[in-house]
């Protein structure tokens, strides 16, 4: 599905869950695959995902969308300097640390 998508060299690109049901090791291959053909192609990427991990490998801006409105649009550090409360939750929820200033940084490698 991707290299059809790919072959018409598009700007944008858009993923829709992408790792949805993978399970932690599958998930990571998918977005720094996500990231590679960004570099690759000098493409643009937009991820929707309920994965945090992902969004945190793939994107450089995150877009927070509550109650059918973008509550939050920034780095995932000015995230954790006080983004949007329900926002900071769900990172919580999902072991991230919020009010600290940073997120640990990503594992480098792949």
């Amino acid at each position: 599905m991707i290299s059809g998508s790919i072959a018409l060299e598009p700007e944008i690109i858009l993923y829709d869950e992408p790792t949805t049901g993978l399970d932690p090791l599958s998930s990571e291959k998918i977005a720094q695959l996500i990231v590679d053909i960004n570099v690759r192609l000098q493409t643009t990427s937009v991820v929707v995902t309920h994965d945090i991990v992902t969004a945190r490998t793939a994107a450089d801006r995150l877009a927070f969308l509550h109650q059918g409105r973008f509550q939050f649009v920034g780095t995932f550090d000015e995230a954790a300097h006080g983004g949007h409360p329900v926002l900071m939750e769900y990172f919580r929820s999902m072991g991230f640390p919020c009010g600290t200033g940073t997120f640990p940084a990503l594992p480098q490698g792949g």
